[in-house]
């Protein structure tokens, strides 16, 4: 049996000053939580054992009574097959949507490498036509000014690609 301890008397106990502090006021939900907090810390021990008698019969009195089992219903032949089913259908498309995508990526790597060697053959006639413009223009010993106009000429003979204007957007 438990024994009660009574608590020694208020001479005995020393309780520390506790600073004040302003009011501050808390939010619905911190208070809330504090509240529940101290209700589940305190704890009522009972006086006598009649006390933890009533309790619990009081206790059983309040435990609804339901006939209903918590176990789950076992699943028909027919609801398996379909799971079963389901479960091969859904890897199938699995399979699928992963090919799809090796696929695609192949694809995107394919494009990918066309720009970048329709990019690189750019760069190297560019280069080409940069280097025939230095070799024609190093054979000869004319002044630099007739020089300067003859690049510029042959400059102006390479087409350029014409970049079409952005459009200007209005909303209204």
């Amino acid at each position: 049996m438990l024994q009660l301890q009574e608590p020694p008397s208020d001479q005995e106990i020393e309780e520390p000053e506790i600073p004040q502090t302003p009011a501050v006021k808390l939010p619905k939900r911190i208070v809330k939580k504090l509240v529940k907090k101290e209700r589940k810390e305190t704890i009522q021990i009972p006086d006598s054992v009649e006390d933890l008698e009533e309790k619990s019969i009081l206790q059983e009195k309040e435990k609804p009574k339901n006939d209903v089992s918590t176990e789950k219903k076992a699943r028909s032949p027919a609801q398996i097959a379909s799971f079963l089913k389901a479960q091969e259908v859904r890897k199938l498309n699995a399979v699928k949507r992963k090919e799809e995508m090796n696929i695609l990526a192949d694809q995107q790597k394919k494009e990918l490498e066309k720009k970048i060697l329709k990019k690189a053959l750019a760069i190297k006639k560019r280069e080409v036509r940069s280097r025939l413009v230095l070799d024609t223009i190093a054979d000869d010993d004319e002044p630099v000014e007739s020089v300067l106009e003859k690049a510029r000429k042959i400059a102006s003979k390479t087409p350029r690609p014409v970049i079409p204007p952005v459009p200007q957007w209005t909303f209204a």
